[in-house]
């Protein structure tokens, strides 16, 4: 993890483009003083293997200067998705703000990607937002892969690509998580999947990798395996 976070703690002084650049003679070398570091690490563990020895040196992401962010909160105050009752004089955590539920659709609390959260009615206390508006999606996941349940979007949102953004989205989080396969059932909608990236697998192999899925055991309760179809996509190549 050093890699990572001496990013986040030493990049305003050692890039000097950096909008909050501040030079520090100590700091300012951190980044290639730790790097410097690895390396010799990393020799020192290629003078113990033989040539028949592989090493990978990976990286799941880079970095690079940030120069602003998206205050998620206040687009969606302006977007009349969220209303406060009062409203903060200087930053303040939303979960310190009054919120005005009755008013409020939708909000932002925490997390590394911005995280937002929908006042569904019959779920939160004063839900305003009908479970028939929200675009959802089910999974259902195993040691190495994941079944997709459903995905639905609300017909007036239908044939404008919210359904192929979706997908895009349960594809990256999923292999980002370190999932290998998605896997579905569908007899009637085998085209769409397939241009989306999946081909047929076996119903068996569907049900060998996901063995306690609800919606496999309970096709295999009522006899019903092997009159679906699955379908498969590789998450990593």
């Amino acid at each position: 993890m050093g890699t990572d976070r001496i990013h986040h703690a030493f990049w305003k002084f050692f890039d000097p483009t950096h909008h909050k650049y501040e030079f520090h003679p100590e700091f300012s070398r951190s980044i290639s003083d730790y790097y410097q570091y690895l390396d010799q690490e990393i020799g020192q563990i290629l003078q113990l293997v033989d040539e028949n020895t592989t090493i990978f040196v990976i990286s799941d992401h880079g970095a690079r200067r940030m120069d602003g962010g998206i205050c998620i909160n206040e687009w969606l105050i302006k977007k009349g998705l969220l209303t406060l009752r009062t409203h903060p004089q200087q930053i303040t955590p939303i979960s310190q703000c009054e919120i005005d539920w009755s008013r409020t659709k939708v909000w932002g609390n925490g997390g590394h990607y911005g995280r937002i959260s929908f006042d569904i009615e019959g779920r939160d206390p004063q839900g305003i937002v009908k479970p028939e508006e929200v675009i959802s999606f089910g999974i259902e996941s195993g040691d190495e892969a994941i079944l997709l349940r459903s995905v639905v979007v609300h017909p007036a949102y239908r044939r404008q690509g919210w359904g192929r953004k979706i997908v895009t989205y349960i594809l990256d989080l999923w292999r980002y998580q370190g999932y290998r396969y998605i896997y579905l059932f569908s007899t009637d909608a085998g085209d769409y999947w397939i241009k989306q990236g999946f081909y047929e697998a076996s119903v068996h192999e569907l049900a060998r990798m996901l063995p306690h899925a609800y919606q496999v055991t309970r096709l295999q309760r009522i006899g019903q395996l092997e009159l679906d179809a699955a379908w498969r996509r590789d998450l990593v190549s």
